[in-house]
């Protein structure tokens, strides 16, 4: 019967941490009683806290029964045992004194043991380092050194949950001005005590996994640098994809499993490791050996933003951009319900160096297969019926499937798949299930629970979209340009880029792209769904001035991206993108124009729309500003006469005088052809002597 695949066994990588900019740690930073050993001798007896014991192979047996009692239930795989406790620099630890040359430091040392530990790592759920502190963490003999962490890695959260030591002592050390030892706050919470390895014969990966490096995965380059693993609750583990959004605009979204649970409650532990794969392709006979893979990169914290069971999709936002030196690719997606033609996964099957899968035209749609066995609506996963090269395992949950335009159609839920027993360097011929993308693209109808909102923040109503670089066009560089609106490009250095998108609704015709400048010579790069490079282009016009212009007769529907490429010194150029959009029906329709809302009356606010919609998920926006809300009864009625109730009345009064806000994003499911006409927002206020008005709003139909 099919399993899960679901995370485990990290505690095994073998890390040297060191302190370099590749970690995302200044650099020729170190812990100052690393510095100050060098003078004076600092106080030796350093306070300790020895975790209770525990049985490492009474944990590996725990975990070998449940795992091996559940059927499609989610197995509980794990590589480190969580131990509460409560440490803060108040309670516990030794402070010191030293002079630097920034005048007086203080160093807080605390020392964490856990006897037979094969890795730690650590939870602070109350984390604020102030302005000029630094928290380290390392081995005793400084062989290992992670940090620093500063006032940079603060978050809304307040956590910090750190990457994996090797061992089982670890030693915190903080150091800051002595004028902020009041603005410190530190609070370690769990420890995690490592009991597994992957490095032993029988967790590691099958012979028949094949490393990214290998010429299967010449292809997949960009795809392979967008996937990672991660550890939560710093016990378990699973895979995951950087991927992007149409504002193209490097914010860091993260998809995987929903079945991994991460959650709003731990969406914080997430330590996301990129680039953990091996140096060189390995065969067949040696891949089950440990490779040489690092993780040294990693990005700490994220926020939780949606999930969805049926379609097992989970998206977090990291809590601070990718380094660019990590070269992480951020995936395009697909959310047609075409089916693939061939397709791969990449992954970390039982938690070790990277992998490719690759999957011969094998594809069935299936319903959902959820672990309480509830929930099911047809076409929600996809069934990679068999696997061509590779398999997946414990540890790629999560991963994507990538599909010959090499876009991310899906994420691993589980299956059968594994190297075979009879012959190990191939694939057993069994089945593995990925939820369906497009499913997760509407998910459950609200924001919380669909990738439509963060995916596609501009609206466009894009179907598909490549991926692109970390590194290009650093976020919040992407200028949003308006129809036929001129954009004034002031300055521009030569050799530099300024990238700029327009999206351009269905139907719509001859789209003009245009410099005009006097001064210089600023060039033209067009692109549709991605940044265009001076290599990577749709079109491009690159006379020797700053006045260019480039053409599209019949272009697609969705955003184009516009590099405007500085040959020489460039100032006062003037950039403007037209459609044309006569006859054109618009999906999306909104009104702007504020309605007083009057006391015990019913007033309203009109849409006409032009556009016969498809059967599907329409979505309605409101804004009404209120003094009260709660005795607003608010409904909406389509050119049909069908009602869709947003609000009923909760309480009313007559005078509560508060400034509030109805700012809501509700879904409908509504049948074809219902949309061309008049639509009529109503409000009803039931209560007397509070004010208001219709701010605006706004229908997206399918």
């Amino acid at each position: 019967m099919p399993y899960v695949k679901h995370g485990l066994l990290l505690s095994s990588f073998l890390i040297l941490f060191v302190i370099n900019s590749t970690t995302g740690f200044a650099a020729n930073h170190s812990p100052l009683s690393l510095l100050q050993a060098q003078q004076v001798l600092l106080e030796i007896n350093i306070a300790q806290k020895q975790m209770p014991l525990l049985d490492n192979a009474a944990l590996i047996q725990r975990d070998f029964a449940i795992n091996n009692s559940l059927a499609i239930q989610k197995p509980i795989l794990q590589f480190a045992e969580p131990q509460p406790t409560t440490i803060t620099p108040e309670s516990h630890g030794s402070w010191e004194t030293v002079n630097t040359a920034d005048g007086e430091s203080l160093i807080w040392r605390m020392t964490i043991s856990s006897a037979g530990a094969i890795s730690m790592n650590l939870g602070f759920t109350q984390f604020f380092m102030p302005q000029g502190a630094e928290l380290y963490l390392y081995s005793p003999s400084y062989s290992q050194v992670i940090g620093p962490f500063t006032e940079k890695n603060n978050n809304q959260q307040g956590q910090l949950w750190t990457p994996i030591i090797n061992g089982d002592t670890i030693i915190i050390e903080v150091n800051l001005p002595a004028s902020e030892q009041a603005n410190l706050i530190l609070e370690l919470t769990k420890v995690n005590h490592g009991y597994q390895k992957i490095s032993t014969k029988a967790n590691t990966s099958g012979s028949c996994n094949v490393d990214v490096v290998c010429p299967q995965g010449n292809n997949w380059l960009d795809q392979t640098r967008s996937v990672a693993v991660y550890s939560f609750g710093g016990a378990r583990v699973c895979s995951g994809t950087a991927i992007n959004n149409t504002a193209q605009d490097n914010t860091p979204y993260f998809l995987t499993a929903d079945h991994c649970k991460v959650d709003v409650d731990n969406a914080a532990s997430l330590v996301i490791y990129w680039n953990y794969q091996n140096s060189v392709c390995r065969t067949a006979s040696a891949i089950a050996n440990p490779g040489d893979g690092v993780l040294t990169q990693f990005t700490l914290g994220t926020t939780f933003i949606a999930d969805f069971a049926t379609s097992d999709f989970t998206l977090v936002k990291l809590n601070q951009p990718i380094p660019p030196d990590f070269n992480v690719f951020l995936a395009g997606w697909d959310r047609t319900t075409t089916v693939p033609e061939t397709a791969v996964t990449i992954h970390h099957p039982n938690v070790e160096e990277k992998r490719i899968s690759i999957a011969p035209p094998s594809f069935t749609i299936v319903e959902s297969r959820p672990f309480d066995q509830s929930g099911f609506i047809p076409n929600s996963h996809l069934r990679v019926v068999r696997w061509a090269q590779g398999a997946t395992e414990g540890g790629s949950s999560g991963s994507p499937l990538f599909d010959q335009n090499k876009r991310i159609v899906g994420q691993l839920f589980g299956g059968s798949s594994a190297c075979s027993s009879n012959n190990p360097n191939n694939a057993n011929g069994k089945s593995d299930w990925f939820g369906r993308f497009n499913i997760s693209w509407d998910g459950g109808g609200t924001a919380n629970s669909r990738l439509s909102d963060w995916l596609d923040p501009l609206n466009t109503g894009v179907t598909f979209l490549n991926g692109k670089n970390v590194n290009n066009a650093q976020a919040g560089n992407v200028t949003q340009l308006v129809n036929s609106v001129p954009q004034l490009i002031s300055l521009g250095a030569a050799k530099s880029s300024q990238v700029f998108t327009i999206t351009v609704p269905t139907g719509a015709q001859n789209l003009q792209i245009t410099t005009q400048g006097s001064d210089a010579d600023a060039d033209l790069y067009l692109k549709f769904a991605s940044n265009p490079s001076l290599i990577l282009f749709d079109s491009r016009s690159w006379s020797d001035t700053s006045n260019d212009a480039i053409l599209l007769s019949t272009p697609q529907a969705g955003p184009y991206y516009i590099t405007v490429y500085g040959f020489n010194d460039y100032s006062n150029v003037t950039l403007t993108a037209r459609y044309d959009t006569t006859g054109v029906a618009v999906k999306t329709v909104s009104n702007s124009n504020n309605v007083s809302i009057l006391n015990q009356l019913t007033v309203n606010s009109l849409i006409t729309s032009n556009y016969t919609n498809a059967a599907g998920v329409m979505t309605i926006d409101v804004d009404i500003k209120h003094t009260d809300v709660n005795s607003l009864e608010i409904t909406v009625i389509a050119p049909n006469n069908q009602s869709f109730n947003l609000k009923n009345v909760t309480t009313t009064s007559d005078a509560t005088n508060i400034a509030q806000s109805f700012n809501r994003k509700m879904a409908f499911t509504i049948p074809a052809n219902i949309s061309n006409g008049v639509w009529r927002l109503d409000v009803k206020d039931t209560a007397r002597l509070d004010t208001g008005y219709i701010n605006s709003w706004k229908i997206s139909l399918p």
